[in-house]
């Protein structure tokens, strides 16, 4: 077997000139999520996909014919040289047992969601991070390479602060969901809390700043029995709640997504599961106005993300909707922002995943860590465990913290300019 590359990458983590290749990108599961990291790896600076590998040989060799690559087994692709950077979009179960074995190789590893679907496992990731040396890990959470979520977090660093209130409301289609498919076996999908919830409590907790110190939650079967509906409640420290709510039981023609946050002086809602369109309604003063519209006058640099390209539809402006000051010298102020609307959604998808490989390049690069940290991918795993584990008995659930050890050594990610 070939010597593992260095953390850094066989050049030392940085792509070499136009004419050189960048880092090699070999992808594990050639399904929906595969398929869709490739297209957003398309053209990448800095990264080139050099082969795929599933373990049905069929669809890695359909998906290896349309980009140009080698189809492989996954094990010869974690022994293939030219790979410095495993990209892992099997189902979840698998995900802990191929990004440790990446990892052992030297490999670094974008990880499709969840990190795992046991907390177990998650902490054998974690450790296998926090080694000296060793490669760099990030998660494939888009909402935090999303340019409306960005704005909303650069709004409560600068002006807001923390949300008191992040609520979720996701009413999704099935319909491409077979009664075989895997994301209704729990065992091997993790179920809807750890599945597809983990975006959500990832999200609510960079945005609040916090953890959840207590977690409620109840599911609701169709007829049959197959679980399609969620909700779960979280408490977070000093007061701040938050609810998830998803029910996989609509026709994709009315899927309608929406997430709130409220400050108590201002409130944000957010269209869609991926956002495309965002307004926020705030009570406050000149001061903020003038920054909103500072913001507003160029909406590009306003809304850029590293490794996002722009598709020219972007817009972000400020109203100031009554001219009068309100009792304490306040405005009502509107900023209202657009990626493109719903037509857009494919596309900012793609371009979060993209933004996300970016890091991860700029990782492996600088030696730092990736927005998405590996702790990250830990602590929402923990908060959509202890959901599942208050639906199934019907009590409030605390969800797991970091062992001492990891505590000392990790920590979330955070943002990058």
């Amino acid at each position: 077997m070939p010597s593992p590359a260095r953390p850094g990458g066989v050049r030392g983590g940085r792509a070499g000139p136009p004419d050189e290749p960048g880092v090699g990108l070999g992808l594990v599961g050639c399904g929906h999520f595969g398929a869709a990291i490739l297209d957003a790896a398309r053209e990448l600076p800095g990264l080139e996909p050099v082969a795929v590998a599933d373990r049905d040989p069929g669809r890695a060799a359909a998906l290896a014919a349309t980009h140009r690559l080698d189809a492989v087994t996954p094990e010869r692709l974690l022994a293939d040289d030219r790979v410095e950077v495993v990209a892992v979009a099997t189902p979840p179960a698998g995900h802990a047992r191929l990004v440790l074995d990446a990892l052992a190789a030297g490999r670094h590893v974008f990880c499709e969601k969840p990190l795992a679907t046991r907390l177990e496992d998650a902490t054998a990731v974690l450790r296998a991070t926090t080694r000296p040396g060793a490669p760099r890990l990030t998660v494939d959470y888009v909402l935090r390479r999303n340019p409306l979520y960005a704005l909303l977090d650069r709004l409560q660093r600068e002006l807001f602060g923390p949300p008191r209130r992040f609520a979720f409301e996701n009413l999704a289609s099935d319909e491409h969901l077979g009664p075989d498919h895997w994301f209704w076996d729990r065992e091997v999908s993790g179920g809807i809390l750890v599945e597809h919830g983990v975006h959500f409590f990832d999200a609510c907790a960079w945005l609040l700043g916090s953890q959840p110190e207590l977690v409620q939650a109840v599911e609701a079967s169709r007829p049959g029995g197959r679980v399609d509906t969620v909700v779960a409640t979280a408490r977070h420290p000093g007061g701040a709640t938050a609810s998830f709510a998803h029910a996989f039981a609509r026709p994709a023609r009315a899927e309608l997504q929406w997430t709130t946050l409220d400050w108590g002086s201002a409130r944000a809602t957010l269209a869609g599961w991926i956002p495309v369109e965002l307004q926020l309604d705030a009570w406050a003063g000149g001061q903020a106005l003038g920054m909103l519209q500072r913001l507003a006058a160029d909406s590009a640099a306003t809304l850029a993300i590293r490794g996002y390209r722009p598709s020219g539809a972007e817009r972000l402006k400020v109203e100031l909707l009554e001219l009068a000051r309100q009792p304490g010298g306040d405005h009502h102020l509107r900023l209202w922002a657009t990626l493109g609307g719903v037509a857009a959604r494919a596309r900012v998808y793609r371009e979060s995943v993209r933004a996300g490989l970016a890091d991860l390049l700029t990782a492996i690069a600088d030696g730092g860590q990736p927005l998405v940290s590996p702790a990250d991918g830990w602590h929402s795993l923990a908060v959509a465990l202890a959901a599942q584990d208050a639906a199934d008995t019907g009590v409030s659930a605390r969800p797991e913290a970091l062992p001492p050890d990891l505590a000392a050594q990790t920590r979330v990610g955070g943002s990058r300019p």
